[in-house]
């Protein structure tokens, strides 16, 4: 297949299957369900091959924590937000995540919190979103892939 009948032939699947395109985006992005909803629309709907979902679904799903950094900065320079974070601040939250075994317990578990939300607790407790960021990105990578198997498996499984 010569690359002009690919462009073709990605233009035409772009062009019939956009609106199931933006579901999967906007799922995948999504905090609540998001990879659980995101894989059956691309691997059902978009018929794409699992390798190429778990692939471009695993930074859709690290967006929600690139998102929370990005918005934190921004709350950091209002001097209220400071002072209300300093009065409300926990030890025990800085502690825990200070912990050896933290990211462990993160890769496993942080993923079903959800990822925005130990970004934010990251952040809260006084820690760069750096200290979580690749037990989370394993977190989403083992739901995603996870997720994508189940998909491909299930259907000759409930034959």
């Amino acid at each position: 297949m010569r690359a002009s009948e690919v462009a073709s032939e990605v233009r035409y699947t772009l062009s019939v299957n956009w609106p199931y395109l933006v579901g999967f985006v906007l799922t995948a992005i999504n905090p609540w369900g998001g990879m659980f909803v995101a894989m059956p629309i691309a691997l059902f709907k978009l018929d794409w091959p699992a390798w190429l979902a778990v692939i471009i679904g695993i930074p859709l799903g690290y967006v929600q924590v690139v998102v929370v950094d990005v918005l934190w900065e921004r709350l950091m320079r209002w001097p209220w937000w400071v002072q209300m974070l300093e009065k409300r601040r926990s030890e025990r939250l800085t502690n825990l995540l200070a912990r050896d075994d933290a990211k462990l317990w993160l890769g496993v578990f942080g993923v079903w919190m959800g990822p925005w939300l130990v970004a934010a607790f990251a952040r809260f407790s006084g820690h760069e979103v750096r200290r979580v960021a690749l037990p989370l990105l394993f977190g989403i990578s083992y739901v995603t892939i996870g997720v994508a198997v189940a998909c491909k498996l299930a259907p000759d499984l409930l034959k």
